[in-house]
């Protein structure tokens, strides 16, 4: 669909990235939030490489150089800024959901959506 010699310009494989590829890579994001940065760094590799079919690009060019001509955020962004609306929206809907953001007595670990400022607005009530 999109190769470097598709004969596609890049406004139609802009178009394919955000409403076809982007959508399945980041499904259900809020829910897999709280994936390792390992796996974090492997979906912005594959981006990294969606981005260089974009732009035409080598594998030397800098990535915030095609961000910047692409106009796209980051995954780490895109996926940042749909939980972040998915926590404020969602679970202040009941009063269990708004507990899930509450630390429990003995709580070993940290929930997947700690790296949300959300989490630290609803600690403090």
């Amino acid at each position: 669909m999109t190769t470097k010699k598709s004969g596609l310009d890049m406004t139609n494989k802009l178009t394919i990235y955000k409403t076809i590829v982007r959508p399945i890579v980041t499904y259900t994001a809020p829910v897999w939030y709280g994936i390792s940065d390992t796996q974090m760094t492997r979906l912005g590799g594959f981006q990294n490489e969606y981005f260089r079919l974009i732009t035409g690009q080598n594998r030397y060019a800098r990535i915030a150089d095609m961000v910047a001509v692409t106009g796209l955020e980051t995954v780490w962004e895109h996926v940042n800024r749909l939980s972040k609306r998915f926590y404020l929206t969602r679970l202040q809907q009941s009063l269990l959901t708004r507990n899930l953001l509450r630390d429990g007595p003995k709580a070993k670990h940290q929930p997947a959506y700690h790296r949300l400022e959300i989490y630290d607005m609803t600690k403090n009530n």
